[in-house]
């Protein structure tokens, strides 16, 4: 950041923000929530509209020594009432377009601070907080399809670990520029902007609930999108229309299942480079990535569906019976990850974290079980 202040590291339809204007507006952030919440880990709620600001605040939470626990300001206030006290967050960020809704729903124990206000601290320097890799990172909230959405954490330690990941199997490096199209009320709009921040890229910020999807083929094309990640049904309207896209290397789809027809799409047309890759990836918010598949303009499938590929670092995918032994070939058992890099747990639910994450063998290591069947084949 010091030697390239000046290179984009954040753009969204209104705003762009260099390196150096994105340090500061963080900063800016950090020291008002020091200001207001003093020094010490501990949660801070964010319910920002996507985009720059966002992604500002979430570093300046991060810079503080606080963990960011994202909420979406279209969930149903009772939901975001519960998840704000089941956080335990005691100051809530906004912008000046989710104020008003914030203020619905956050009781008296909470503070709220719009970081569009002018009134924020004005200083910019980096905030001397000292930070180990165990902190508390974030805490996500899942979709609750089973009842109560739950709260996961994680650490510092395992998301820098996850975006290595990302990092080396793609080759991300400081001229990709990667988009943002996830709420980030969902784990998995954690990838893009640390990959890019991290690897001196640009994060290319998308509202697809205000522009729509209707606007984003041009906005790819206009602005150089060369790694594009969303779920497959998104990456399916993107190929209904006519758009052509040569700046594109890298297609991630994650979150829900890739078709075949998804691969066809991608393969038919001449759409993208010779070598744009479409990677099939597969993960979960307690694991962060496990899994990738790889497929190029070549690639012939080995079957009717898509595979979900192979383990990546230090990720392992194991089939174990009741008695957790794992299994032979073509014998149905639970979907276990074994890794060092697991999420820490469940907010405020300790049975079920001890439930679901168990020690191994291996020092260090636990295992996280899915709760999944699957056919064991070697």
């Amino acid at each position: 950041m010091r030697n390239h202040g000046e290179r984009l590291a954040v753009q969204s339809t209104t705003e762009k923000l260099t390196y150096g204007q994105l340090n500061c507006l963080s900063n800016r952030v950090a020291h008002e929530v020091l200001s207001k919440r003093g020094p010490g880990s501990e949660p801070v709620a964010l319910m920002l509209r996507q985009g720059a600001s966002l992604i500002a605040a979430i570093l300046g939470v991060l810079k503080a020594g606080k963990m960011y626990v994202p909420l979406d300001a279209s969930h149903p206030p009772e939901r975001l009432r519960r998840e704000l006290s089941d956080s335990g967050s005691a100051l809530l960020l906004t912008d000046r377009t989710t104020l008003r809704s914030a203020s619905q729903f956050a009781d008296q124990q909470q503070q709220i601070l719009n970081v569009d206000s002018e009134d924020i601290c004005p200083a910019t320097d980096n905030p001397h907080v000292d930070l180990c890799t165990d902190a508390l990172a974030y805490l996500f909230y899942t979709s609750g399809s089973t009842g109560q959405p739950k709260g996961v954490m994680d650490n510092h330690r395992n998301v820098l670990h996850n975006i290595m990941r990302y990092t080396n199997s793609l080759g991300i490096g400081w001229k990709d520029h990667l988009t943002l199209l996830q709420s980030s009320s969902f784990s998995g709009s954690v990838s893009n902007p640390f990959c890019a921040l991290l690897n001196g890229a640009t994060v290319h910020s998308f509202d697809l609930r205000q522009e729509g999807l209707d606007l984003l083929a041009d906005r790819l094309m206009e602005e150089g999108i060369t790694m594009f990640h969303s779920v497959p049904a998104i990456f399916q309207h993107l190929m209904s229309g006519p758009g052509r896209f040569p700046s594109l290397r890298v297609i991630r789809l994650e979150g829900d299942v890739t078709l075949p027809h998804h691969v066809e799409l991608f393969q038919q047309g001449h759409r993208f480079s010779p070598d744009c890759m479409l990677v099939n990836g597969l993960g979960a918010t307690e694991t962060g990535l496990t899994r990738q598949y790889v497929i190029d303009a070549q690639t012939v499938l080995p079957g009717h569906t898509v595979p979900i590929g192979h383990p990546t670092d230090d990720m392992e995918i194991v089939l174990l019976d009741d008695a957790e032994r794992q299994l032979p070939p073509n014998e149905i058992g639970e979907i276990v990850v074994r890794s060092r890099y697991l999420a820490v747990g469940y907010c405020q639910n300790e049975q079920l974290t001890d439930a679901r994450f168990r020690s191994t063998t291996m020092e260090g290591e636990r295992a996280y079980s899915t709760t999944q069947k699957s056919l064991s084949i070697h």
